[in-house]
């Protein structure tokens, strides 16, 4: 896979349940994300000059879990995220 270079991230986190709280969620599964994307060389690191922004939307469903990670030019919206996931399934 080639290193992407610096854009906007939007994560869709998909739950099972709702015992998480969306927060811990989204803050811990980028923070997981990110570091797993530079060590694998995707990114060629996740500082202000690579990470232009991020958003992050949070979807129950029950007895799946999983994430979307969408690398772009701009932020999608969760509209769009979540007709990006449903294609990626």
């Amino acid at each position: 896979m080639e290193t992407v270079g610096p854009g906007y991230f939007t994560f869709v986190f998909v739950e099972p349940d709702r015992r998480r709280d969306p927060d811990n969620v989204a803050a811990g599964g980028i923070k997981l994300l990110f570091d797993s994307l530079v060590g694998a060389d995707v990114m060629k690191g996740d500082s202000w000059a690579h990470v232009l922004g991020f958003v992050s939307y949070w979807v129950h469903t029950p007895g799946k879990a999983g994430c979307l990670v969408h690398h772009g030019d701009a932020l999608l919206t969760k509209d769009d995220a979540l007709s990006l996931l449903e294609k990626e399934n």
